[in-house]
């Protein structure tokens, strides 16, 4: 028996066979150590979306530049690179620098979306309205959930099709440089930049 389908029986002995979605039966995170590289999907725990991030080490010419750099900015992933830090948490290692990317753009489904609209107080609720209305008179679509269909989940297989195409672009981007030295001053500046401009940010958004 398929692991996705449960079966029950309703009071006239029929089976009513229902199908359990893909991001229910996928795992939470998945990882690889390949080539010195490390390859992760991790699953969003408060919108249910999946991640992908591929780990550099201080050998590779790209440690330490953050997402907003040119070079950074280059690299093709879905939705774009949203991610350039250290370690984010359980399952990611120590001395690499990860560049990510995430499945929560617009009509990207996320399947925890919903859960959490439920749960909005009355004055977001009216935010989303008005949110609905701007989605319609912009785009000709009913409401910010007409577009947000599961149809358009990207599942593990995607994301993992997407994490070995940025990992191949990194591995691209290695070898262009092949004399590339450790530059601890080099890395300690590109690693300040991006904390102040992070900084900034945050301190803007508050």
């Amino acid at each position: 028996m398929p692991e996705n389908r449960l079966n029950q029986f309703d009071d006239n002995r029929y089976i009513n066979r229902t199908f359990l979605a893909k991001w229910e039966t996928e795992p939470e995170f998945m990882d690889m150590l390949y080539n010195k590289y490390h390859l992760v999907i991790w699953r969003h725990p408060d919108f249910g979306n999946l991640n992908g991030y591929v780990g550099i080490k201080r050998i590779h010419p790209y440690f330490g530049r953050g997402m907003h750099h040119k070079s950074i900015q280059a690299l093709e992933a879905h939705g774009g690179i949203t991610f350039a830090s250290k370690a984010v948490g359980s399952g990611f290692k120590k001395g690499f620098w990860y560049f990510g990317f995430d499945t929560a753009h617009a009509w990207d489904f996320m399947p925890l979306m919903q859960k959490h609209l439920a749960e909005l107080p009355k004055e977001a609720s009216e935010l989303m309205e008005e949110m609905n209305g701007m989605f319609k008179e912009l785009l000709g679509e009913n409401s910010f959930q007409s577009i947000n269909k599961k149809e358009n989940y990207k599942d593990i297989n995607y994301v993992a099709e997407q994490v070995q195409g940025l990992y191949q672009q990194l591995l691209k981007a290695q070898s262009l440089h092949p004399n590339y030295k450790l530059n601890h001053k080099r890395e300690y500046r590109q690693a300040h930049k991006e904390k102040v401009r992070m900084k900034r940010k945050f301190n803007y958004q508050s």
